[in-house]
């Protein structure tokens, strides 16, 4: 089964390219509350985060929180694919 992402993964990765400068990763992180559950994160660095490492999220959904870690590695893939497509409309 093909890797795809949600609509709104798809609407929060144009939102998110507004901000420059940034680096992104996959971040795997046990959840201890739900019997030791492995869930898949994107953590994002740069300047709006003062230079450390913190998990991507929405002001009211909280963390992102991804099927697979492929499907968060797809997300991080889309996220660069859509900064360099603006970088080279603006040249």
């Amino acid at each position: 089964m093909a890797t795809v992402l949600t609509e709104k993964m798809k609407a929060a990765i144009f939102g998110a390219v507004t901000i420059s400068g940034c680096d992104f990763k996959y971040s795997s992180a046990v959840e201890i509350d739900n019997k030791l559950k492995l869930s898949h994160r994107v953590m994002i660095r740069g300047e709006v985060t003062k230079g450390e490492w913190i998990w991507v999220g929405h002001s009211t959904d909280g963390i992102y929180e991804f099927e697979s870690a492929a499907q968060a590695r797809l997300f991080i893939a889309e996220m660069k694919a859509e900064f360099k497509s603006r970088k080279q409309s603006e040249v």
